[in-house]
């Protein structure tokens, strides 16, 4: 099922919280710890599948699709990545546009609801 179809994982008794939850941890993962990032991270090449693990309720598993395109990210953009969500999630404006300037962007309002994904 795609990521944005909500009714479909509704319909096979997947959770869309649980599966938001499980995308963000992903991405987290590849952008802070590993710094090997997928690259094309569009509706068509993340899916979610019901799982089961053992005996225990039903899950489900987050599926990235066309593994052709990733990007390796120094420790440097990782950091400053990492700074930049706690200026946004604390509202610092001063530290979102000096960290956004760093990453190469002159927006920093826009950049930072781009990366929230609302405004």
């Amino acid at each position: 099922v795609k990521i944005t179809d909500r009714e479909a994982m509704i319909a096979c008794g997947i959770n869309p919280g649980e599966a938001v939850r499980k995308m963000v941890i992903a991405f987290s993962e590849q952008i802070f710890h590993s710094g090997h990032v997928h690259a094309d991270p569009h509706p068509g090449n993340v899916l979610v599948r019901k799982c089961y693990h053992g005996k225990r309720r039903a899950t489900c598993e987050i599926v990235l699709l066309d593994h052709g395109l990733y990007q390796t990210l120094e420790m440097s953009t990782r950091s400053t990545l990492r700074d930049l969500w706690r200026a946004i999630v604390l509202g610092n404006e001063e530290n979102m546009k000096q960290l956004s300037r760093d990453l190469g962007v002159d927006n920093y309002s826009l950049f930072a609801e781009m990366l929230m994904q609302r405004p």
